[in-house]
């Protein structure tokens, strides 16, 4: 790897990367169009939908869930998934936050997604194997973050903070 983003950082502990400073919230959250919270253990007579693989990122909790629900699936495309949830046909969707309240917002402006529960903080940053390449990145990141380039960039593309 010369040079990934974004890197978990257990995945690139795994190949000693280097990383950058965080300049990204990822959370993976259960979202619906109904405004009430959720707990894990409320979930098991649910229909579920899922990015693909999740049910390996998100926990032994989640892992259980996957398995014992009264419907679970994971497939690609969250256009699909909310076009899903806005039918009826699942009651509750695990994705990244900013990218299903986005992609909802766009697909569905009458509706409001509601995030239920966060399932997951990440820690997602640039990784490198080269130590001088990630400094570089690091120095110019800290440039655009002075400068509020990331604020103004969030705010465009209402990402949460």
């Amino acid at each position: 790897m010369l040079f990934a983003s974004p890197v978990p950082k257990f995945e690139g502990d795994k190949v000693n990367a280097v990383y950058s400073e965080k300049f990204v919230d990822y959370v993976d959250i259960v979202a619906s169009f109904n405004k009430q919270p959720v707990r894990i253990i409320d979930m098991y007579k649910s229909r579920i939908m899922a990015y693909q693989n999740a049910h390996h990122y998100l926990g032994e909790a989640f892992l259980a869930l996957s398995k014992n629900a009264a419907s679970y699936r994971e497939i690609p495309g969250r256009d699909n998934q909310l076009a899903m949830l806005a039918k009826g046909r699942v009651d509750y969707l695990v994705g990244e936050q900013n990218v299903l309240h986005s992609l909802a917002h766009t697909m569905y402006p009458n509706k409001t997604l509601y995030t239920n529960l966060v399932l997951k903080q990440w820690d997602l940053r640039a990784g490198s194997h080269d130590k001088a390449l990630m400094a570089k990145f690091n120095k110019g990141l800290a440039i655009i973050k002075s400068k509020g380039e990331i604020r103004k960039t969030y705010q465009k593309y209402q990402i949460i903070q």
